[in-house]
């Protein structure tokens, strides 16, 4: 997987509770993504610094998307630690320049 540069629709990582899965280091030149970035329990997913390439995440979709959808979503990942420089990487890569499609929470931070 690490010669994987796009993927033109979603990128989905859930649901991943084996321990030695606590980096994304196999997707680390990935530049973008068509689609919507879900990244959604994984309970030993520790870092996401491997997305820190990605300059544009959304365009496929961007007119489309409603008002109540996220582009990109990091949600209850328990040891995940999310700081300001990769979430301000990841608001830098949206498709559509505004904020609120990017959803984070219920993380380690």
């Amino acid at each position: 997987m690490e010669k994987l540069t796009s993927i033109g629709g979603n990128l989905h990582i859930e649901s991943n509770d084996h321990a030695k899965f606590v980096n994304l280091d196999g997707i680390k030149n990935l530049t973008k993504i068509g689609g919507q970035l879900i990244i959604k329990f994984n309970s030993s997913l520790k870092t996401i610094d491997a997305l820190k390439n990605l300059t544009s995440v959304g365009a496929s979709i961007k007119d489309t998307i409603t008002a109540d959808e996220n582009i990109i979503t990091i949600f209850t990942n328990e040891n995940l630690v999310v700081d300001e420089n990769m979430e301000t990487a990841l608001s830098n890569a949206l498709a559509i320049p505004d904020s609120k499609y990017l959803y984070i929470s219920n993380n380690k931070n």
